[in-house]
């Protein structure tokens, strides 16, 4: 990507400061994107768990509903900590 691009060019791998800012900005979009992507799987389990409340079988209703629960817990916390790293870009 372009920041890594930029971060193998010469002139700023011999300026540390740039250097530095720029790997400390590509670490945040690391962690945002892996979030995002957690935050995505999260929601497509939510979805795929509410359609399993209709089934007439108990036995999957309980795992829908366990599975729901789960995840509904999971991507509160990842919302969470995406809020956090917004605001942290925020200050940038």
């Amino acid at each position: 990507n372009e920041l890594t691009a930029e971060m193998s060019d010469p002139v700023v791998a011999a300026d540390y400061e740039r250097a530095s800012r720029l790997a400390m900005e590509r670490a945040g979009m690391t962690e945002v994107v892996e979030l995002f992507d957690r935050y995505t799987v999260l929601d497509a389990s939510i979805a795929s768990a509410r359609q399993l409340l209709g089934e007439s079988d108990s036995d999957m209703r309980q795992l829908a509903e366990d599975e729901l629960r789960q995840a509904e817990a999971a991507i509160g916390e990842v919302e969470r900590q995406l809020r956090i790293e917004r605001r942290g870009s925020d200050r940038a």
